[in-house]
């Protein structure tokens, strides 16, 4: 229930900024001004190769359906929010786990979880 409710209130957050959430992080490679697309020039002028570098263009999305907007902003600020959570989902599975596991376990399952 505690995952549940952080994805919601993750979720509700979100959409609330959903116009921060659009425009600089969902829309941002739909511009030639993006920071990897600079990365990619600049790499392409170390190594005389100016195919690396993708030009000037910007792309405009349009919306067919008429649900189609609002759908998107919910999946794209689900999909953020379950991304914020997984930190928060692996602690939480670590508590239901830890106290089932014999101490030497708990060093080689914990490292995996810490990883993770």
């Amino acid at each position: 229930m505690r995952i549940l409710i952080v994805l919601v209130v993750l979720v509700v957050v979100l959409f609330g900024f959903k116009d921060f959430v659009f425009d600089q992080v969902v829309f941002t490679p739909l511009s030639s001004d993006f920071v990897i697309y600079r990365w990619m020039c600049k790499l392409g002028e170390l190594l005389h190769s100016p195919e690396f570098c993708p030009g000037d263009f910007n792309i405009q999305l349009i919306n067919i359906d008429i649900s189609g907007q609002f759908i998107a902003h919910l999946s794209a600020t689900f999909t953020i929010a379950l991304v914020l959570a997984v930190p928060y989902l692996l602690f939480e599975m670590w508590r239901f786990i830890a106290p089932a596991l014999y101490p030497n376990e708990k060093t080689s399952v914990g490292m995996v979880f810490f990883s993770s």
